[in-house]
């Protein structure tokens, strides 16, 4: 079960960090100023916060 989690969470750190720098950073450029501070602001701390603490975790573990 902990190998399982792990892998996945690894795969869900290094996949969504790569899109948030190149996919979020793209739209913050064509998109508006008020829509780059609402939308990727909030989703960078949610979710990467979150990952971040999952995986280093792991990494305790292994």
């Amino acid at each position: 079960m902990k190998y399982g989690k792990g892998i996945d969470i690894m795969n869900q750190h290094s996949s969504t960090a790569a899109q948030q720098h190149s996919s979020t950073a793209a739209q913050q450029h064509s998109s508006t100023a008020a829509q780059q501070h609402s939308s990727t602001a909030a989703q960078q701390h949610s979710s990467t916060a979150a990952q971040q603490h999952s995986s280093h975790i792991l990494n305790v573990y292994l």
